[in-house]
């Protein structure tokens, strides 16, 4: 009986073996939603965009920033959208200097105030968008 039960194991652990492929880990944040690495098209324009917001008053955050994962922390997993640039607006000019430097490069641009979206919207809705938080925003 019990080398029967052996077998009935180590068949289902060979089973196991080669359904899950070793290389295929998946990494999962506090919350529970998978980790992607932010998708490259979306940083085309960053050059041009870092040199055209080096004015801004407030902290602008961009993909490969050490807090930039937590700039677009995500409440649903099933919807991850990555934006070009986070900038957390302190005044009144900084929102028309991100609002020109959208429109100059053609960058499409969202306002977040909380970001509790279901699908999102908080970090445009779609990958390449410049965020504009306002939670800085003090005037």
């Amino acid at each position: 009986m019990s080398s029967s039960l052996d077998i009935k194991f180590f068949l289902w652990f060979l089973l196991i073996i080669q359904v899950t492929p070793l290389n295929t880990r998946t990494f999962l944040d506090d919350d529970g939603c998978e980790i992607v690495q932010c998708p490259l098209e979306i940083l085309g324009p960053v050059p041009h965009l870092k040199e055209c917001l080096s004015t801004i008053n407030g902290l602008t955050v961009y993909p490969g920033d050490p807090n930039y994962y937590e700039s677009i922390k995500i409440f649903n997993c099933r919807y991850s959208y990555y934006p070009v640039v986070i900038i957390y607006v302190t005044n009144i000019l900084d929102i028309q200097l991100s609002i020109y430097c959208a429109n100059t490069l053609k960058i499409p641009v969202t306002a977040r105030s909380g970001g509790h979206s279901f699908e999102e919207y908080g970090n445009g809705g779609r990958n390449g968008v410049m965020v504009i938080d306002v939670k800085e925003f003090n005037q």
